[in-house]
């Protein structure tokens, strides 16, 4: 269930809304998972990790549930909004990549009317400095 899944530190990673660790007015760095690019997503955790930012995966598998508590980053169980029609996320797969793209942006407005804002990027997107004075308007 939501919540329950803890890394070896005991502590528990996996999150529904009601459960993340960002309280309302809390920022966090956020980027959206399937297990298909675990890689990706192992690199964009470090990158944020490094500069010290607060992390929110929107796991949208039970792959990147089990990445995030063996890697011990925050994420959002989105997995549970998966259906038997979620068959592909490929980009091939039009039909596939829509529905993922749904349940994206669904993901990103429960997380934001939760009161935590946030700065999404793709797990492609490497970070090598803390974004926030740049959204804060605080120039560099």
């Amino acid at each position: 269930s939501p919540g329950s899944a803890a890394g070896s530190s005991g502590r528990s990673y996996t999150h529904s809304v009601a459960t993340m660790p960002m309280q309302r007015g809390d920022w966090a760095m956020m980027t959206y998972a399937t297990g298909g690019v675990h890689e990706m997503l192992s690199n964009w955790v470090l990158h944020i990790q490094r500069i010290g930012a607060p992390i929110l995966a929107i796991a949208m598998d039970e792959q990147v549930l089990d990445q995030c508590s063996r890697q011990r980053f925050d994420c959002l169980d989105w997995s549970i909004t998966k259906s038997s029609l979620d068959s592909s996320y490929l980009r091939g797969d039009e039909s596939g990549f829509r529905k993922l793209g749904v349940r994206k942006v669904d993901a990103l407005v429960a997380v934001l009317r939760s009161g935590v804002n946030v700065i999404l990027s793709d797990v492609d997107c490497v970070w090598s400095h803390d974004p926030s004075p740049l959204v804060r308007g605080i120039a560099p």
